[in-house]
C-alpha cells in the first residue's frame, strides 16, 4: 500500500467521525463530565475532542462588560447587551447545541446545521463552530465547511479543526504545502493542549496526526523534479521518516512499513543521482 492510498483512507475516516463522534457521549455521563473540564487538563483522542460539542467552559463563553446598564446603541447598530442578557443567549446557545447533536445523531442533518449556525448567531462557541463544519463538510460543501473551522480557531486552537482543515487543503485544495503547514499546527496545539505527558488517548491523536504528516511529505518529495531539487526532497523525506517513527511509536497501522519505504525511497535517490555525474565526469576523461 503506497502512502498516498494510505492517507486517503485514514483522513477519510477522521472527517467521517469527526462530526458524530460527540453524539457517542450523550447518554454517558461521565463522559460528559469529563468534556466540561478545562481544556488544558481534557484528555484528546479524537472522539474525546469532538466532545467538546457538549462542553461549557468559561473560555468558550462569552466576555462579560462590566455590571451596570449598557451603553446605548449608536444609531443602525443593535442594542447593546447586559450582562444577564448575555448569560441568557449563552445558555440557549448551549441548548442549541446539544439540539444539533442530537438530531445529528438521528441523521438529521438539515435540522442539526440550522440548530449549530443559530446557536453560533445567539453565542458563538467553537464547539458549535466546529460541528456546523463538519455538516458542511459531510454535505459536500467544503469552502462553508472551512469557513467554519477557521471561524472555530478564532475561539480556541484544537487539534481536530486543524486536521480536518489540513485533510481538506489536501485532498480538495491540492494544496500540499499548506497541508503539511496545518498538521504541524495541530501537531503543536495538541502539544500545547497536554503538556508534555500525553494521556493515551492524546499519544494516539499525536501518531495519527504524524502519520497523516509523513504521507504528505513523501507526497511532496515525489512531486519535486528531481535532480533539481533533490535537496527538498530529501528534507521532506527526512520529515516523513520522523513522522512515520512517532506513528509507530503510537501504534499506528502500517506507520513502520511505510517508514521502511520512505528511508529506502530517499536513500535510492540519494545514491542514483550520486553517481550520475560520477559517470557523465567518466565518459568525458575517455572522451
Amino acid at each position: 500500500m503506497n502512502t498516498m492510498n494510505a492517507l486517503r483512507q485514514l483522513a477519510t475516516r477522521r472527517i467521517a467521525a469527526s462530526a458524530v463522534a460527540a453524539t457517542a457521549a450523550r447518554a454517558d455521563p461521565a463522559r460528559l463530565a469529563a468534556a466540561s473540564v478545562p481544556r488544558v487538563a481534557a484528555a484528546a483522542s479524537w472522539a474525546q475532542i469532538a466532545r467538546r460539542t457538549f462542553a461549557t467552559e468559561a473560555k468558550d463563553s462569552p466576555i462579560m462588560p462590566p455590571a451596570g446598564a449598557a451603553a446605548p446603541a449608536a444609531e443602525g447598530e443593535q442594542p447593546k447587551l447586559t450582562p444577564e442578557e448575555i448569560a441568557v443567549n449563552h445558555e440557549k446557545a448551549l441548548k442549541l447545541l446539544d439540539e444539533g447533536n442530537e438530531a445529528l445523531a438521528n441523521d438529521k442533518v438539515q435540522l442539526a446545521l440550522a440548530k449549530y449556525i443559530e446557536s453560533v448567531k445567539l453565542s458563538p462557541t467553537s464547539e458549535a463552530l466546529f460541528n456546523a463544519g463538519n455538516v458542511f463538510l459531510q454535505m459536500g460543501r467544503t469552502e462553508e465547511a472551512m469557513a467554519q473551522y477557521e471561524d472555530s480557531l478564532e475561539l480556541g486552537e484544537h487539534p481536530d479543526t486543524l486536521v480536518n482543515m489540513a485533510n481538506v487543503t489536501f485532498m480538495v485544495r491540492k494544496d500540499v504545502d499548506g497541508a503539511i503547514a496545518l498538521y504541524q499546527r495541530a501537531l503543536r496545539a495538541n502539544a500545547m493542549i497536554h503538556g508534555p505527558e500525553f494521556t493515551p488517548e492524546a499519544a494516539t491523536m499525536h501518531g495519527e496526526i504524524n502519520f497523516n504528516l509523513a504521507c504528505i511529505s513523501d507526497v511532496a518529495a515525489s512531486q519535486l523534479p528531481l535532480p533539481e531539487k533533490l535537496d527538498e526532497a530529501v528534507e521532506h523525506w527526512v520529515r516523513a521518516e520522523r513522522s512515520f517513527a512517532e506513528a509507530n511509536k503510537a501504534g499506528i497501522e502500517r506507520a513502520e512499513m511505510l517508514m521502511r519505504n520512505v528511508v529506502a525511497k530517499r536513500a535510492g535517490k540519494v545514491a542514483e543521482f550520486a553517481k550520475k555525474p560520477e559517470a557523465e565526469a567518466a565518459t568525458e576523461t575517455k572522451a
